[in-house]
């Protein structure tokens, strides 16, 4: 048991546990955080470690009954023995169609509460694993229980109330599509990480896939866009997936300099069009978050318990450059909360601040935020936010949902790379021919003897190019050889230091 003192939380779940009484019914209505279950791994209490993906790339049902121990209408579906019977039925020992998994959602519980609570011991009656995992829930966007989710093979999640036995088993038998289509690849989800990011040179963007048609898949050809312009037209990819069997499958990216929109697509399966066009194309961004102003500002909306907040902004080398809220939360600690209340600078509960920052420099920064508790500043006990946004009140960021710590990426740059324009600089560069077919020369005034870099971006921020010159001071004419690039707009750099100067060009091949 926890030795930390939570009086209101404890309140707090007994009526949460009345209201899924009152809300429990056939079909849920609570709305869950994704659409195809992800490919993870769960620990049982026993420490035997799941994966659910085996269960449905061999074409069986997976039911996850997200409950906690304080919950009474959860403890009268498990008395109900529904799982159960389910189970000896088409479990392992009966059809082998459908894994159960028991998963207690609640942060904080203990494995002990499990066995012993106020309504009994859900160990009794439960032949299948039961988990103990409050970040998987948080992570499903489990917020209340009951919650019972139905996945079929081809990864689609479906959420139910707590149905009658019968009801149940005609929904095994009755409500998972069988392929009865020859090729069928469908695209799941992103698998890289789409968190933004600061200075991530190697951008390798990767989806999983997914056979859900009858042939074996050998082959297929897919394309992706970024911003609208394909990057990479029919890439093919030799496979071997069985029906319902899943595989990621990664591309050639580069460099993220700039917000970014992707598009993944089918164009061919075992080299014939796909059956089914539903699931061809998947879409999702990249972020870059970009300020060109030293002057930002964090503003900080706390839940229920202001006093379990700490956030800072470290540079690129990890050096604290502004922070707020209680200087006694240790990350991946917890503290006893008279300790916290001890600090003379924690927020108050329910509580807004804003903060204005000063970032000294250019380059990348990280702002990480971090919850003793463990559970986050929303929306059990309150809705809280962060904000960071600079001058002229434009968000950079902003979120709600973690539970621990949560860090973001971010950039201060006095340029953009995906506009056109001149800063800090009395004459601006010249680049000649422009259109170009290969080669051109570029009018360059230096105020000192130095060596530069140039770096050419495409219209999709990526780098395509990048050498060293050296210039005097004074006027430079500089020779650039662009005969390797393709027909199409670019952007040409310097950059010595800090980002000085750009000019866009065409590239244009006969």
């Amino acid at each position: 048991m926890q030795t930390r003192n939570r009086f209101l939380k404890i309140t707090f779940v007994h009526i949460l546990s009345f209201y899924c009484l009152i809300q429990t019914s056939l079909f849920a209505q609570n709305p869950i955080s994704v659409t195809n279950f992800p490919d993870i791994e769960i620990t049982d209490i026993d420490g035997i470690v799941h994966r659910p993906y085996d269960d449905l790339n061999a074409g069986k049902i997976v039911i996850l009954d997200f409950f906690s121990t304080a919950c009474a209408p959860c403890w009268e579906y498990h008395e109900e023995n529904v799982l159960q019977n389910i189970y000896e039925t088409f479990g392992p020992q009966g059809s082998n169609e459908v894994a159960i998994f028991l998963i207690e959602r609640e942060l904080n519980t203990t494995i002990d509460e499990i066995y012993d609570n106020s309504f009994g011991n859900y160990l009794t009656c439960s032949p299948y694993p039961v988990i103990n995992d409050h970040e998987f829930a948080f992570e499903m966007g489990i917020h209340e229980d009951p919650t019972l989710l139905f996945i079929c093979p081809d990864k689609k999640i479906t959420e139910i109330g707590q149905v009658p036995e019968t009801d149940l088993a005609d929904l095994i038998s009755n409500s998972c599509p069988e392929p009865d289509f020859s090729n069928n690849l469908d695209l799941l989800y992103f698998t890289c990480n789409l968190d933004p990011t600061c200075g991530e040179t190697n951008f390798i963007p990767t989806v999983m896939v997914q056979n859900n048609g009858v042939n074996t898949i050998e082959h297929v050809s897919l394309q992706i866009k970024g911003n609208g312009e394909i990057i990479s037209d029919s890439v093919g990819f030799d496979l071997f997936i069985e029906r319902f069997e899943t595989t990621e499958i990664p591309f050639n990216f580069g460099e993220i300099v700039s917000s970014t929109d992707l598009e993944i697509s089918v164009l061919t399966v075992n080299h014939q069009s796909d059956t089914i066009l539903s699931g061809n194309t998947i879409v999702d961004t990249k972020p870059v978050l970009q300020t060109t102003e030293n002057d930002i500002s964090v503003r900080i909306a706390t839940d229920d318990f202001g006093y379990e907040i700490f956030w800072e902004i470290l540079d690129d080398i990890g050096n604290q450059v502004a922070f707020g809220g209680n200087e006694l939360v240790i990350p991946g600690a917890q503290q006893d909360v008279y300790d916290l209340l001890s600090s003379p600078n924690y927020y108050a509960s329910s509580s807004n601040y804003e903060i204005p920052v000063s970032l000294p420099e250019n380059g990348c920064y990280t702002f990480n935020i971090y919850d003793d508790w463990g559970d986050g500043i929303c929306c059990q006990y309150g809705y809280g936010k962060f904000e960071i946004f600079n001058a002229q009140g434009e968000i950079l960021a902003d979120y709600t949902g973690f539970l621990k710590e949560h860090s973001v990426d971010f950039v201060k740059s006095n340029i953009t790379v995906s506009t056109s324009e001149n800063l800090d600089s009395n004459v601006e560069p010249i680049l000649f021919p422009n259109p170009t077919s290969g080669l051109c020369s570029m009018s360059y005034e230096s105020e000192t003897q130095q060596k530069i870099k140039f770096t050419v971006y495409n219209n999709l921020g990526s780098v395509v190019a990048s050498e060293y010159k050296q210039v005097h001071f004074g006027e430079n004419t500089l020779n650039f050889d662009f005969s390797s690039l393709n027909t199409g707009l670019y952007f040409l750099v310097d950059n010595h230091g800090k980002m000085k100067n750009k000019i866009s060009f065409h590239v244009i091949k006969d």
